[in-house]
């Protein structure tokens, strides 16, 4: 007896409600892309007290498509070398279309420590992981980020 695939539609983790989410040019390619989503552009910092990272992220999504609603979710994760880790789920609902011309869009956010285990606060997070999530679902490869210290 074969069982259908189970997908997940939405991604794991909380969802963050401090999301800023603002257009920020366009990128072009001399062919189309495939539907994958692009991997996103990611910069993390902790500020002076370390106890907040601040997450900027540049996503790229076919410009032809109407302005998605962006969301983000977190997840606490322990790394492929055993360390603690965040992992960022940047999402939207658009069909997946082969495109050459992507909009890009700055994605800001604020780490939450809701969800973090006991004994784990936000400085002992030194990397994050981001990915690019179509919730039909379609990810992009994670892109690994360390966390810059003031």
């Amino acid at each position: 007896m074969q069982t259908a695939a189970v997908y997940t539609l939405s991604p794991p983790g909380i969802e963050l409600s401090n999301v800023e989410v603002k257009l920020s040019g366009q990128i072009s390619f001399s062919q189309a892309r495939s539907k994958t989503p692009l991997p996103a552009l990611v910069e993390a910092c902790n500020n002076p007290d370390h106890s907040e990272i601040c997450v900027s992220a540049v996503v790229f999504i076919d410009a032809a498509q109407p302005a998605p609603s962006i969301s983000v979710n977190q997840l606490y994760v322990i790394s492929s070398v055993g360390t603690p880790q965040l992992q960022f789920f940047i999402s939207y609902d658009l069909p997946e279309t082969e495109a050459s011309n992507f909009q890009a869009y700055e994605v800001n956010f604020e780490a939450s420590t809701e969800g973090l285990p006991v004994g784990v606060s936000i400085d002992m997070i030194h990397t994050i992981e981001t990915f690019l999530w179509d919730t039909d679902p379609v990810a992009s490869r994670g892109t690994v980020a360390n966390v810059n210290q003031p």
